[in-house]
C-alpha cells in the first residue's frame, strides 16, 4: 500500500526545551493506516540552524502514527518539512514559531537589571568620590584662607583701635588746653572784678 503522511505540528515551542508533533500515515485513499514501518524524512530549518533526520527523533508508535521530537535551540520561526520518499506529505512544508523560555527569559531580565542596578551604583560612588574631592578641595582651599581673614581682619581692628586711641588722646588734650584756658580767663575775669571795686572805693 502506497503511504501519504499528514503531520500536526505544535502551535508553539520553547527554545531549549523538547517538543515534537505527530505524523499519520495514510493510503492513497486517505484513510489512516494501523500499521508502521514508513520511513519519513524529517527538517526543521530556521533561525537555530537545520535538523535532519540523523538529528531528529521520530518514533515508530506501529500503528500508522509516528512520534517526532526535536530541540530548537533559539527563538524564532522555523520552517518544518516532512517527507516520505522524497515526496512532502500532506501539510508539509508547515511553520512552527520557537519562544524564549520565560524563566530563562526572567532570568536574563533579572540579570540585566541587576547590571543596571550595579552600573548606577558605580556612577553614584564615582560622582560621590567626584563630589567629595571637590569638598576637600574646598575645605582645604578655606582652611588656607582663614588665617588670610584672621590677620587682616586682625589688622584691621588694630588699625581702627589705633586710630580711635589717637583721637582720644587728641580730645583729651583738646579739653585739657580748654580747662586750662577757661581757668585763665576765669581769674582774668576775678582780677578785673577786683580791680573794679577797688576803682570804685578810691573814687
Amino acid at each position: 500500500e502506497t503511504s501519504i503522511g499528514d503531520f500536526m505540528p505544535q502551535c508553539g515551542a520553547i527554545a531549549g526545551q523538547a517538543a515534537g508533533f505527530a505524523i499519520v500515515a495514510r493510503d492513497e485513499h486517505g484513510n489512516r493506516r494501523g500499521l508502521g514501518g514508513d520511513v519519513f524524512e524529517v527538517e526543521l530549518s530556521g533561525k537555530g540552524g537545520a535538523w535532519r533526520t540523523g538529528d531528529v527523533t521520530t518514533e515508530d508508535l506501529k500503528d500508522g502514527t509516528y512520534a517526532v521530537r526535536y530541540v530548537a535551540g533559539s527563538e524564532g520561526m522555523y520552517a518544518v518539512s516532512v517527507r516520505l520518499k522524497g515526496q512532502h506529505v500532506r501539510g508539509s512544508p508547515g511553520n512552527v514559531t520557537v519562544f524564549r523560555d520565560i524563566e530563562a527569559l526572567a532570568e536574563e531580565e533579572m540579570e540585566k537589571r541587576l547590571r543596571n542596578t550595579v552600573a548606577s551604583l558605580r556612577q553614584n560612588v564615582a560622582e560621590a568620590r567626584i563630589l567629595h574631592k571637590a569638598l576637600k578641595a574646598e575645605s582645604e582651599s578655606l582652611a588656607s584662607f582663614i588665617p588670610v581673614i584672621v590677620d587682616s581682619t586682625r589688622t584691621g581692628v588694630d588699625q581702627a583701635l589705633q586710630t580711635q586711641q589717637v583721637l582720644l588722646n587728641e580730645s583729651r588734650a583738646s579739653f585739657q588746653r580748654e580747662a586750662i584756658e577757661r581757668k585763665r580767663l576765669h581769674n582774668l575775669v576775678q582780677e578785673l572784678k577786683g580791680n573794679i571795686r577797688v576803682f570804685c572805693r578810691v573814687k
